[in-house]
């Protein structure tokens, strides 16, 4: 989804506990991934019009007409066939036709893991309407980054409903290492006695 590229992207918490069904806040947020030896893509290269040649038409034709002579010749050769090798090869090609097949599709079937090993980059903005986990109506957000089964997070920010954070993280993924696919963001209330509380969660294919 993000590779070889970055993206600014808006995304919304799925609430979790007493907050499951809503929408429990809406993050901002820069990602990108970047496959081992690339970089990032941020100019178009345009190709040039292909012009065609005065000198190209002429080839085209006789080129043409050489094919259509040369089929002519095989119709010719195939209706001079007596009707025993006419069968024959009908019933070789269809024999072969479903093999034919068979291999086609066996080269269209796509690469099951097309992640390569690379950086993924998450820059986390802010937060808005973060739903109120505290009895003052208020909540303590921060928010859990996750790729590859490796956690980062960010600062936790008091008595808000709508904070910034601006932090960026790294993570070095590897997919020979995991099976995980996801970009996974949780976001938490802090408390300062018991244990924090998760919010809502969003996650997201790499």
């Amino acid at each position: 989804d993000f590779k070889g590229k970055k993206e600014k992207r808006s995304i919304d918490f799925s609430g979790i506990n007493k907050n499951y069904g809503q929408n429990a806040g809406t993050g901002d947020f820069e990602i990108s991934y970047i496959p081992e030896g690339e970089t990032i893509q941020n100019e178009v290269i345009e190709q040039p019009p292909q012009v065609e040649t005065e000198q190209q038409a002429p080839v085209e034709e006789e080129d043409l007409i050489a094919r259509k002579k040369r089929k002519t010749k095989n119709e010719q050769q195939l209706f001079e066939k007596d009707g025993f090798e006419q069968q024959e090869e009908q019933s070789q090609a269809v024999e072969e036709e479903p093999v034919q097949q068979q291999e086609q599709e066996q080269e269209q079937i796509p690469n099951n893991d097309e992640c390569p090993k690379g950086i993924v980059e998450v820059t986390v903005f802010g937060v808005k309407n973060v739903a109120a986990m505290d009895s003052n109506g208020k909540s303590d957000p921060f928010i859990k980054v996750i790729v590859g089964g490796n956690e980062q997070k960010t600062q936790k920010k008091k008595n808000t409903l709508n904070a910034e954070f601006n932090e960026t993280f790294k993570f070095d993924f590897d997919p020979s290492t995991t099976d995980q696919r996801d970009i996974k963001l949780e976001l938490w209330d802090y408390d300062t006695i018991g244990d924090n509380d998760q919010i809502g969660n969003a996650s997201f294919p790499v």
